[in-house]
C-alpha cells in the first residue's frame, strides 16, 4: 500500500483476518498474539495515511487488541439476527463490532450505530471461508459515503466491497494476494453489465516482497 497517495481514499472498509486458524488459501492465521498484533499495526499505520476514513471488522476477540493499536473514535455493531456461533457464556454470537477511524467524507447527521444483516449462503463466493453479507456493506458503504468517492478494500477477499461500490455508484480499489480470490473477484464482479451506466475495470499483479 506504499504506492498510494496521501488521502488518495475517502474510505478504508476492510475485512482482515481474525487469526482464529481459518483456512484461508495463502495467509497464515495462526500467529502469536505479538506478531499478530504487530501485523495488523503495520498496514494500519498505512491506512491511516491514504484513507480519511476506516472501517475495521475486526472480529470480538480482537477489540482489546485493536484498543491497544488505536482507540477508534466510535464503535459500531453488526447485528446478526441468525448468529450460530457460540459464546462463551453458552449463548449464541448476535453482534460483532465494527471500528471507526477518521471523518467521513459523507457528514449528514443521522448515522446509526447497529446495522442488521443475517448470514447468509451468497452465490459467487466460491471458497472463501467467511465473506461478509452484502447487505451490511452495502449499506456502511452508503451511509458514509457520497457517489464517486474513492473507497478502498486492503483485504478484498471475494469482492463485497466491490460489488457495493459497483451498484453503489463509487470507485474502487481492492488489495488481495490470493490468485484464487482473484479469481473469485473477477468472475463475481468484472462482467456485471448495468443499463444506465458502464463500469470499467482493471487488473493489476504486483509483486510483494516478504
Amino acid at each position: 500500500m506504499s504506492t498510494f497517495k496521501d488521502n488518495e481514499f475517502d474510505l478504508c472498509l476492510t475485512d482482515p483476518p481474525y487469526n482464529v486458524d481459518l483456512g484461508y488459501d495463502v495467509h497464515e492465521d495462526n500467529l502469536s498474539y505479538e506478531k499478530y498484533k504487530t501485523w495488523c499495526s503495520s498496514w494500519f499505520t498505512e491506512l491511516k495515511r491514504i484513507s480519511d476514513f476506516i472501517l475495521i471488522t475486526p472480529g470480538r476477540s480482537n477489540i482489546k487488541m485493536w484498543y491497544e493499536i488505536e482507540e477508534p473514535k466510535d464503535m459500531l455493531l453488526w447485528v446478526i439476527k441468525n448468529g450460530m456461533t457460540r459464546n462463551h457464556l453458552y449463548g449464541f454470537l448476535c453482534w460483532e463490532p465494527i471500528l471507526a477511524y477518521g471523518v467521513p467524507t459523507n457528514k449528514k447527521q443521522g448515522k446509526k450505530e447497529l446495522y442488521e444483516a443475517s448470514l447468509t449462503n451468497q452465490k459467487h463466493v466460491g471458497t472463501h471461508p467467511c465473506p461478509k453479507p452484502l447487505k451490511l456493506f452495502t449499506e456502511l458503504v452508503k451511509t458514509f459515503t457520497n457517489e464517486g468517492d474513492n473507497v478502498l478494500d486492503c483485504f478484498m477477499g471475494s469482492g463485497t466491497t466491490l460489488y457495493a461500490c459497483q451498484d453503489l455508484r463509487r470507485n474502487c480499489v481492492g488489495v488481495e494476494l490470493s490468485e484464487k480470490y482473484c479469481d473469485i473477484i473477477k468472475h463475481r464482479c468484472f462482467h456485471r453489465r448495468f443499463l444506465d451506466r458502464s463500469v470499467g475495470y482493471e487488473f493489476m499483479i504486483v509483486e510483494v516482497k516478504v
